[in-house]
């Protein structure tokens, strides 16, 4: 395409089964949690396509939980993962 920077753009409602990651031609697959992730844009009228495959390149952690308190109770308590 040159000098030329080109954007596909799509949008749904958001279903109900939140594994179901496809709007129109565009998709996100989970190969494998935290190590492998699809991303497709099948052939469309804008003639944009791709097939990548994203690979992590370190194993997993699990960060400490992050907790946040108000007068003895729990506002937020969050655990995450994350690449090193």
């Amino acid at each position: 395409m040159g000098n030329r920077q080109v954007c596909f753009h799509a949008s749904r409602l958001a279903p109900k089964d939140r594994t179901d990651t496809t709007v129109g031609p565009f998709s996100i697959q989970v190969e494998k949690p935290m190590e492998r992730l699809r991303v497709t844009l099948a052939p469309n009228e804008y003639s944009i396509e791709c097939d990548l495959l994203f690979t992590a390149n370190s194993l997993p952690s699990h960060e400490p939980p992050s907790l946040m308190h108000d007068d003895g109770h729990f506002i937020m308590h969050p655990t995450r993962f994350r690449n090193l």
